[in-house]
Order: C-alpha cells, then sequence, then structure tokens
C-alpha cells in the first residue's frame, strides 16, 4: 500500500501510521503527499492549486504540471479547519433562531446535537439555493426561520479570508474573492 498523507505531516505522524499498518500485517511501501494523490490524471499543464479542509486546520498546496507533476510548495493554517467553521455556522443559526423566535437551539445538548447534525444537509441546501425554510423543534413547539447562503458566508469568513491570503502567497498575487 502507498499512503497518501497531508503535506504538514512529520517524522511522528508517519511512524505513528507504520507502527498502525505494521500491527495490522499491511506492508507499506511508502508515503505520497495528499495533495499529488488527489490530482487527475488527465489536466492541463500549469499551476495547480489544491485545498485540503481538515477538521482543525486546511492546507492549500501549489501544484504544477509541466512533463509530470509536482509539489512546489504548501501552506497550512492550523486552527482554521470544519470544526472553526460548524462551529460559526451554528452559532450564527442558533442567533437567527434566537433574534427571530426567541427560541435557543444552545440551549439544551440535544438541540445543540440535533443542529450539529442538521448542518451538512443544511450545506447542500444552500448550495442549491440562496435561502432555505429551516425548523427545529424545541419542547413541543416547531420553530422556523429563513437561513441564507450569505449568513455562513459572513460567519465563515475569517477562515476563508485566511484561505484567501493562503492562496494569494502560493499565486504571488491575492485574489478578490472565491
Amino acid at each position: 500500500m502507498v499512503v497518501a498523507v497531508p503535506s504538514f505531516y512529520g517524522r511522528d505522524h508517519l511512524g505513528l501510521i507504520l507502527g498502525i499498518t505494521q500491527e495490522l500485517g499491511i506492508p507499506v511501501k511508502g508515503f505520497v503527499p495528499l495533495a499529488l494523490a488527489a490530482v487527475p490524471e488527465r489536466l492541463p499543464e500549469g499551476l495547480l492549486l489544491h485545498l485540503d479542509l481538515h477538521l482543525h486546520r486546511f492546507e492549500v498546496t501549489r501544484l504544477e504540471r509541466q512533463e509530470r507533476l509536482s509539489l512546489k510548495e504548501s501552506l497550512s493554517s492550523e486552527g482554521n479547519g470544519l470544526s472553526k467553521l460548524y462551529r460559526a455556522w451554528v452559532d450564527a443559526i442558533a442567533e437567527e433562531f434566537v433574534r427571530s423566535t426567541r427560541f435557543d437551539p444552545l440551549h439544551q445538548a440535544a438541540t445543540e446535537q440535533a443542529l450539529y447534525d442538521r448542518l451538512p444537509g443544511i450545506l447542500k441546501q444552500l448550495c442549491l439555493n440562496p435561502s432555505i425554510y429551516f425548523e427545529m423543534t424545541g419542547g413541543s413547539k416547531v420553530y422556523h426561520i429563513t437561513l441564507t447562503r450569505d449568513l455562513l458566508y459572513q460567519n465563515g469568513a475569517p477562515v476563508f479570508e485566511e484561505m484567501r491570503r493562503l492562496v494569494g502567497r502560493l499565486c504571488g498575487r491575492i485574489p478578490e474573492r472565491f
């Protein structure tokens, strides 16, 4: 097996993976950067960027394809991962419920967990629609609000801005907006 790993993995991470695979009896032939492994075979030559979003960080990798694909540089932003985005989005949705209905889904663990569990579905719907009708049950009542794509974008802005900054560093210029 060849294992695809993020570029920020050091010797300790790789050693841990090797130890686990040895215990499982899985022979490892080597490691390859995750960004290289993710690129499809048929792409045009030139500059390629790979964004990898982890739980507690994201990584932007600059690849270049000329005669062969090569990893040029990788930058990582610790503390700006999926968990930070999810927390910001859950907080924003909860604030919208409180503002609109006075119902606070973060007041009880069960409704907070339900909100986290439903977040992937919310994101999927907001990819297709600029706004959605969203309801939650609290006690014996059903509460509803309208969620907008802009609300989640604004509350994820610090992470998106850091992504934009790192992309700019890798490209030599900072893009206007994603």
